[in-house]
């Protein structure tokens, strides 16, 4: 049963395949830790100012106020079908990094 794991815990068993019953906490797989993780707000904000575009803009795309898009750029994770959306609307592949972090921890 998931109550007993935390959410971050739970997190590391989806993406290191671990069973749960082997997952004791979040370190245990080193390829996992929180700061080797995208920041995937961070690189919407950065890709929006390469762009010099302004949050008001970005926020009558998105459909949503501004104080959402301050938000959004707070995130380390982010929901698929955002990302999607967002991706459309800046013209950039943000799903990109993550492959590249796929390949990257499948090296190792």
């Amino acid at each position: 049963m998931l109550s007993s794991f935390s959410a971050r815990a739970y997190s590391v068993v989806l993406l290191c395949g671990h069973s749960r019953a082997s997952v004791v906490n979040a370190e245990c797989c080193p390829r996992f830790r929180r700061n080797d993780m995208i920041h995937i707000g961070q690189l919407i904000e950065q890709e929006l100012r390469r762009q010099q575009r302004t949050v008001s803009w970005f926020a009558r795309n998105l459909c949503c106020e501004r104080t959402n898009i301050y938000d959004i750029f707070k995130r380390q994770s982010i929901d698929t079908q955002m990302l999607l959306r967002i991706s459309n609307i800046l013209g950039h592949n943000f799903f990109g990094y993550y492959q590249k972090e796929y390949e990257h921890t499948e090296r190792q």
